[in-house]
């Protein structure tokens, strides 16, 4: 399903969410549904119902990545403006976590604790990075680096994006 310039794919998950070595996925294809009886919509909805139970996220476990001459580690809280930070969120499962972005109220309740908008980086379908816009370079730049890093850091097969987005936190969405 088409989201933004990416696309919504599905998976079934296998195995135990504690132990990440132990688990198997598969991408749900159209035959698979054809063989369920069942529609992409449908699969959609139990998706939206389910994926965070499954992939929970727990933002108070973040890492703060240091650049130019900002700092690393420490609260994001902290009241020294000059300390300038990307905030990666991390979860239980670590795997397939770029969907967290969808889950319901969870964009708004970053812009609710960061108390400005901010940028969503693209880092790999395990992960997106949260910048806040008070600490952030200009779009071009963060769009740069972006493709530098995708273009040698990131596999094939978890490539997202080379662009970041932005969230308006008044307008509740993505742009």
């Amino acid at each position: 399903m088409p989201w933004k310039d990416l696309a919504i794919v599905f998976l079934f998950v296998a195995g135990n969410g504690e132990h990440q070595m132990q688990q198997a996925a598969m991408l749900i294809k159209k035959e698979q549904l054809e063989w369920w009886n069942t529609s992409t919509e449908d699969l959609y909805q139990n998706a939206m119902l389910n994926t965070e139970k499954l992939l929970p996220y727990e933002f108070d476990q973040y890492v703060c990545i240091a650049y130019g001459n900002a700092w690393c580690g420490g609260d994001r809280r902290s009241s020294d403006s000059r300390r300038k930070h990307v905030c990666v969120d991390e979860s239980n499962a670590k795997f397939w976590m770029a969907a967290a972005v969808l889950y319901p109220g969870r964009l708004e309740m970053l812009a609710l604790y960061l108390k400005e908008n901010f940028y969503i980086l693209p880092s790999s379908v395990h992960e997106m990075i949260i910048l806040p816009e008070s600490g952030a370079l200009p779009k071009e730049e963060l769009n740069a680096v972006i493709q530098e890093i995708n273009g040698s850091q990131v596999n094939a097969e978890e490539y997202l994006s080379d662009h970041a987005y932005y969230y308006d936190r008044v307008r509740k969405c993505v742009m």
